[in-house]
């Protein structure tokens, strides 16, 4: 790679776009710091969110709420055949916020952070079975 390009910041990871529910919270150790207004998020400081694209490197869900970037965040996918079920709950970094219209509507994008052998495996058995349902 020329020397030039070296300090690119590139997609390292194929994303699947999809469209499902999930919770959101601001990770136990920025919750002092990024404070949601009383009454934004409920569940005990989870809010909604739609989860529209995902990776193996990280998520990008749409929310009413304004997440800053640099935040971490807890998100909750859930199950669209059982909703009180969680199909995987991950830790994330926010890397980029966009206001896409009045709503307000936010789109989120961050990557995971500090997870193990066994959740990627749990998120590659996620993405597949969204490459499962795509190509039928």
């Amino acid at each position: 790679m020329s020397s030039e390009y070296a300090s690119l910041t590139v997609r390292q990871n194929r994303r699947r776009e999809i469209a499902i529910a999930a919770h959101v919270a601001v990770a136990p150790h920025h919750a002092e710091i990024v404070r949601l207004a009383p009454g934004a998020a409920t569940r005990g400081g989870w809010f909604d969110a739609t989860v529209v694209d995902a990776s193996e490197g990280g998520l990008g869900f749409v929310s009413e709420l304004f997440v800053p970037r640099g935040c971490s965040v807890q998100v909750d996918i859930r199950s669209p055949v059982q909703p009180d079920e969680s199909l995987i709950i991950a830790q994330m970094r926010i890397k980029r916020v966009l206001m896409v219209d009045r709503r307000p509507g936010y789109l989120v994008g961050g990557v995971f952070e500090g997870n193990d052998e066994r959740f990627e495996e749990l998120v590659s058995r996620f993405l597949r079975s969204i490459d499962d349902i795509g190509s039928n």
